[in-house]
């Protein structure tokens, strides 16, 4: 802990003596100070660092779970009205512009449906009740009652299968 400078200089040599051992052990002490701090201050920051995080992430994470909640049919949705005018209210609102895309794709799928019912099912029950007055009446040849049964069967299997799909697609 001595410290002694030797300086030369025109009045002659002149010799210092210094005993420091307090101050290093003064430095020794900052030091372990100062590493302490760090170590706080760094535990400090990234609590709070949490902290704000999940408190900015909150309502990203109360939109996600209304996300989750939306039903799988398409439903008008309301979640811009319950998020701030900022990014996430953009993303709520186009959300909720989707949904209502969705609901009138789905509407008109149900019109495309109803339609296509009404089209295709007309022109087959006139089949369908020509073929059972000819049946009423059924000729004289068997191969002309035939042909009409197998008309009737395929008549049938028709409406069956134009049943089966439109249930499927609705």
């Amino acid at each position: 802990g001595l410290h002694i400078g030797v300086f030369d200089t025109s009045a002659g040599r002149l010799v210092f003596t210094i005993d420091l051992s307090d101050i290093e052990v003064l430095e020794q002490h900052l030091n372990l100070v100062l590493a302490g701090m760090i170590v706080f201050g760094t535990l400090v920051a990234g609590g709070l660092g949490g902290l704000l995080g999940r408190a900015a992430l909150t309502p990203v994470r109360r939109l996600a779970e209304k996300v989750d909640a939306l039903s799988t049919m398409p439903a008008p949705t309301t979640l811009a009205m319950g998020v701030s005018d900022d990014e996430l209210g953009r993303l709520a609102g186009a959300i909720d512009a989707y949904q209502a895309r969705l609901v009138d794709a789905d509407a008109r799928e149900q019109a495309f449906f109803a339609d296509a019912s009404h089209e295709l099912r007309t022109p087959l029950a006139v089949v369908q009740g020509v073929t059972e007055v000819l049946l009423d009446d059924p000729p004289t040849s068997p191969m002309a009652l035939a042909r009409l049964q197998r008309l009737e069967r395929g008549v049938r299997d028709m409406r069956q299968l134009l049943e089966a799909m439109l249930g499927a697609a609705r």
